[in-house]
Parts: structure tokens; sequence; C-alpha cells
């Protein structure tokens, strides 16, 4: 892979990220590059959720430079496992549930619709930020408690995402229907606003 030029500045690439997603380095300095393309709806779009995000203050990876001539965005990138990793290790603390809720609660508010897979969740020092830079507008019918938080406890559901891709399960972890309701029912009593 060539190097990247952004801002008269030479970018080295490490590795993909997926679909238009570098990891680069410059300086010993991680960031993550996003193609956006040249003249592209993809550009605009971009921009506007980046102010979306930015306004709404749902924790992102800041965006130090958006580059219209080459089409490139160069983000800081966020080092830290992603919560669907997190979640395959250890159950969650209050912690990740106060912030989950946060992000959720600005995002309503904003109209924003997030997806809230655990996979487009990063935490580095204990922030947790949304990397897709993505969201649609808010639904009532697509409320995050009624549909993904189950994605966010070890359930069937969480499981189910295991198993398509190819993670060994671990049945031990699994509560009954009845616990695992009640916790999430405490959870959402606890932090919903």
């Amino acid at each position: 892979m060539e190097n990247i030029v952004i801002k008269k500045k030479e970018y080295t690439p490490i590795k993909e990220l997926g679909e238009n997603l570098l990891l680069v380095q410059r300086e010993g300095k991680k960031y993550v590059v996003r193609w956006l393309g040249i003249k592209t709806n993809a550009f605009s779009d971009f921009k506007y959720a980046m102010k979306r995000m930015k306004t709404s203050n749902v924790a992102s990876p800041e965006v130090y430079y958006l580059d219209k001539k080459t089409g490139y965005a160069l983000m800081h990138y966020v080092d830290g496992p992603t919560m669907y990793e997190e979640l395959i290790d250890h159950d969650f603390d209050d912690d990740v549930y106060v912030q989950l809720f946060n992000i959720q609660w600005m995002a309503r508010k904003s109209m924003m619709q997030l997806d809230y897979n655990p996979q487009n969740f990063r935490i580095e020092n204990g922030k947790i930020y949304y990397i897709p830079f993505t969201f649609d507008f808010y639904k009532k019918s697509n409320d995050f408690v009624e549909k993904d938080l189950r994605l966010w406890f070890y359930t069937k559901e969480f499981e189910k995402m295991l198993t398509e891709n190819g993670q060994l399960l671990q049945h031990s972890r699994l509560l009954p229907d009845f616990d695992l309701n009640k916790k999430m029912v405490l959870t959402v009593v606890k932090y919903y606003r």
C-alpha cells in the first residue's frame, strides 16, 4: 500500500479496518483514514453526520481533517476493543450501561437512530465511542430498549451473533430467561431517561 498524503503530510498504512477504512501511522501516532470519494454524496453525508454527532454530544472519534480534493477524512483512532469483544470476555459493569443509556438519550434527543450493535462501539480509557458516523432518523418503532438492548447482555441474541462470527459460545454465562429479563428491566429502570 502506498503512503497517503493529507494536508501535505504523509501517513503510512498499517492495515485495512473495513471498506474504505485504513489504519495509518505518522510519527508513531495512529489514525484512521476514511476514503469518502471525490464529488460524491458520501462526502457531504459524512460531513453532515459528523456535524450531527458533534452537536448531539454522542461520543465519536474526532475528525482532524476533511480533504475535499482527495476525498479523505483523517480521524482519531480509538485504540481499544469493541464492546462486542468486551462482552465476549465478561459482563459489563454499571459504568458501561450509564454511558450507553446517555449515548442513547443524546441520540434520541437529536432525533438520531444509531446502530446499537456492540461491534459499532469501542472503549478507550473507560469511555465508549460510537464508530460508524452513520445513523437514521429516530423512529419510536426502532427504540433501543425494545430492540437492541438484548445485544448488550450475554443473551441468546448475542450467542446468535457469536455463532454468525464463528466465535465459541459460553453457555454457562447464559442466564435463565426470567433472571436475564429481570436484570435487563432493572438496568432500564435504573438508567433510562
